[in-house]
């Protein structure tokens, strides 16, 4: 069936967004290699795209749905408004459709799911807690605090300072706390009604955030709470694709009021870090990684433990940081990229659709823990993974060092115990 709700969602969604990208973000941010230029033709292709990805979101009430619902707004609508506005190469098109039919149709595939030893909940969100705090410990024990700052505005200045402080290892250590036991612990916590360990959480997030810099660390435990409550109530598509929406709208009365109530020259605040930031530099740099990797030779997964010990890296640098010398003039710049970026750099068209069927098949199994733990936890708790790997993050990087190997393990020990608590309790009956 087709998903007319999401549809209608979608092209709303991507309307204003094309007003944003091309009277607001291409303006300001050109030099930064944002383009974008009105076309008619490009418009009505941008939005018919749209309404395609509406369309094809899942019309059930699991984890897949909630899951591509989300990447949907955050991810494939603004690329298709990306790519048409701006005319991006070819490549970039073909790596889009490749893995938009890897996320929205090969995740339809039933991949079963791992279940390790059985642990309760309860005594899963105190060892969960119990780890957190251990390493927030051991990361000020190693200077953690030496550039601690709340300040989000100078986050870039005191950024590399705070991560020369500390052993390279806690990098791992940061990433996988931050992006799975946080998150997971902090909707347990809700789940379970311990709102004392649910401050925790959250007080955690705020220490990791001035000990690190990284602002995703700060936001993630807000937006997962706000996303957890989205899912459970989401069984109406209009709540998930309408609260998207709310995003541009925002951004537009944003630019609106900083360029015409008060005539500033100033950036609006909420427009560059939610919308061009979020949604538009993911797609933009894809473009960029695309163009110089179809003119350039691949790196074949030199650049990875996977790969490095077989084919000898002709750059003697990784992809984000030829892409930032390219095309921002830095040797400094990381321009990460996720499925297409990555994916492309390595292997062309066939590295995006490795990347593209790995990323679908990771949904599905996803989607079978939901069946048993909760799919809108198990959607709120993986989401800023997924999406890192989609957007930001190499697939096999992402494996451990941005916790997906982690997520997927403490799932199962949750699947475990939830299939054992319901025998126990059909036995009871």
């Amino acid at each position: 069936m087709i998903n007319l709700r999401h549809m209608l969602l979608s092209v709303l969604y991507a309307a204003a967004l094309s007003w944003l990208l091309l009277y607001e973000i291409v303006p300001q941010w050109s030099y930064m290699n944002y383009v974008g230029e009105y076309t008619l033709q490009g418009f009505l292709a941008a939005l018919g795209a749209s309404a395609v990805l509406g369309m094809s979101v899942p019309l059930n009430y699991d984890g897949r749905t909630m899951l591509i619902g989300s990447l949907n707004y955050l991810y494939f609508v603004p690329s298709a408004v990306y790519i048409y506005l701006s005319y991006s190469n070819k490549y970039h098109l073909y790596s889009f459709i490749i893995l938009s039919i890897g996320v929205y149709y090969i995740s339809r595939i039933n991949v079963y799911r791992i279940n390790f030893a059985e642990i309760r909940q309860n005594t899963a969100l105190t060892g969960i807690a119990m780890l957190i705090i251990l390493a927030v410990v051991a990361q000020i024990a190693f200077g953690g605090l030496r550039y601690f700052s709340l300040d989000i505005g100078s986050v870039y200045e005191f950024r590399d300072l705070a991560a020369r402080e500390i052993p390279s290892l806690f990098g791992y250590i940061f990433s996988n706390v931050a992006s799975v036991l946080v998150p997971v612990g902090l909707i347990l916590s809700v789940r379970l009604r311990r709102f004392i360990l649910a401050g925790l959480m959250m007080a955690s997030a705020v220490v990791l955030f001035g000990m690190t810099q990284h602002k995703s660390v700060l936001f993630t435990p807000f937006v997962v709470v706000i996303l957890y409550f989205c899912f459970i109530k989401g069984r109406s598509p209009y709540l998930v694709g309408g609260a998207f929406l709310i995003i541009p709208l925002l951004a537009i009365a944003e630019v609106f009021y900083v360029r015409e109530v008060i005539q500033s020259a100033d950036v609006p605040y909420f427009n560059s870090i939610v919308v061009r930031r979020l949604l538009f530099t993911p797609v933009m740099l894809d473009s960029l990684y695309t163009d110089f990797f179809s003119h350039n030779p691949k790196l074949y997964w030199s650049t990875s433990k996977f790969g490095s010990w077989a084919v000898e890296n002709i750059y003697n640098n990784t992809a984000p940081y030829i892409i930032g010398i390219e095309y921002f003039s830095s040797d400094e710049m990381a321009a990460n990229s996720g499925a297409i970026g990555s994916g492309f750099s390595h292997f062309g068209l066939f590295g995006v659709i490795i990347y593209s069927v790995a990323i679908g098949f990771t949904i599905s199994i996803l989607n079978s823990y939901g069946n048993i733990i909760g799919h809108a936890f198990v959607a709120a708790v993986s989401l800023k993974v997924i999406f890192g790997v989609v957007t930001t993050t190499d697939f096999t990087t992402g494996l451990l060092s941005h916790g997906l190997i982690l997520l997927l393990v403490v799932l199962g020990l949750f699947s475990s115990a939830a299939q054992r608590e319901k025998r126990e309790s059909v036995m009871q009956k």
